[in-house]
C-alpha cells in the first residue's frame, strides 16, 4: 500500500504548498493496482504545471496550481471526494465543505439558446460522419467522445469524468448505458450512433 506520509513529505519538500489534496480512485477507494496517484498542490506558482513520475510503484500525476484557483469553486467539483494530505493554514476542510455544498446544488440548467447550440452542433457533426473519408472518421470519434458530456449537460448533472459517468448511467439510466456500450463496441455503426444521438438529444 502506498505510504501517504512519504508522499506528503516529498511534495511538501519539493513544492512548499499551502494545501495538498488526493483525489480520484485512491481517494474514493475504487482503485486498482494500476491506478495513478492523482494529487493537486496549491502553491505559489503563476500557472499550472505537472509533477509526473514514478512513486513507490505507482505513477504520480500531481498538478501544481496557484493558490488563487481555490476561489473558483465551480471548477473544483472534481475534488468533492478528495482527501486532505497537507493543510498548512487549516483551510482545507472548509474548502471541501464548500465544494460539496456546491455539488449538491447541481450545475446551472442550460439556457434554451445553449440547448439549441448543442443540438445544432451535434446534428452537424453527425451529418459529417457520413462522408466516408478520414475527416468523417475523425468527426465520428469526436462526436462519440462529446456525447457523454452532452448527456450530462442536458440532464443538469455534473460530469465527473468517464469512469464515474458510466457508473452513474449504469445505475440511473441503464438503457442509455446500454446504448453507449453498443456504440463504443461498434463505433463505425452509423445506425447505432444516430440512435444514440437522438436519445441523448431527446428528439
Amino acid at each position: 500500500m502506498l505510504n501517504f506520509d512519504n508522499l506528503t513529505k516529498d511534495l511538501v519538500a519539493k513544492h512548499n504548498p499551502k494545501i495538498i489534496l488526493l483525489y480520484g480512485s485512491l481517494s474514493r477507494g475504487d482503485y486498482t493496482p494500476k491506478s495513478d496517484i492523482d494529487v493537486v498542490c496549491y502553491t505559489n506558482v503563476e500557472g499550472v504545471s505537472p509533477d509526473t513520475r514514478e512513486f513507490e510503484g505507482r505513477y504520480l500525476d500531481a498538478w501544481l496550481r496557484p493558490i488563487s484557483d481555490l476561489n473558483d469553486i465551480e471548477n473544483l467539483i472534481y475534488l468533492k471526494d478528495a482527501k486532505v494530505l497537507f493543510d498548512r493554514d487549516g483551510d482545507a476542510q472548509d474548502l471541501l465543505e464548500k465544494i460539496n455544498d456546491h455539488f449538491e446544488q447541481g450545475p446551472i440548467e442550460l439556457s434554451e439558446s445553449e440547448r439549441l447550440h448543442w443540438q445544432s452542433w451535434t446534428m452537424k457533426m453527425l451529418d459529417r460522419t457520413y462522408r466516408g473519408d478520414i475527416e468523417a472518421n475523425y468527426r465520428r470519434t469526436w462526436l462519440i467522445y462529446e456525447l457523454l458530456t452532452i448527456y450530462f449537460k442536458f440532464n443538469q448533472m455534473w460530469f465527473e469524468g468517464s469512469k464515474l459517468a458510466f457508473a452513474t448511467l449504469k445505475e440511473k439510466d441503464p438503457k442509455m448505458f446500454k446504448q453507449f456500450e453498443k456504440v463504443l463496441k461498434n463505433p463505425t455503426d452509423s445506425i447505432l450512433l444516430k440512435q444514440l444521438v437522438y436519445k441523448v438529444l431527446k428528439i
